[in-house]
């Protein structure tokens, strides 16, 4: 939600978290570690040196489901997806890490 943007804009370099605090009224979080951990559907990584590993949480809403991660990408770089599918019950959450 707002907290989770919020995180995404106070981690994000370049960004002056004092600008952020003037919008917001609210001191920057930085517990996000990286804006590439702001939990989308997608991830974007700019600027990609050496190695970074990104968590994502899936929920399920609907009933039983099989999730089966897939990436697009430079052939230069390599990805490891843990786990590379997973079937998640109705109402629960998986995480992930690429």
């Amino acid at each position: 939600g707002y907290q989770d943007y919020l995180g995404f804009l106070c981690t994000t370099p370049g960004i002056d978290v004092h600008e952020i605090r003037n919008y917001t009224h609210v001191p920057c979080n930085n517990t996000m570690g990286k804006p590439s951990n702001l939990n989308t559907p997608s991830i974007t990584i700019s600027h990609l040196v050496g190695t970074q590993a990104v968590h994502r949480t899936v929920t399920n809403v609907a009933e039983e489901e099989t999730y089966v991660i897939t990436a697009r990408m430079e052939p230069s770089v390599a990805i490891e997806v843990n786990p590379p599918a997973m079937t998640i019950n109705a109402g629960t959450s998986r995480q992930f890490t690429v």
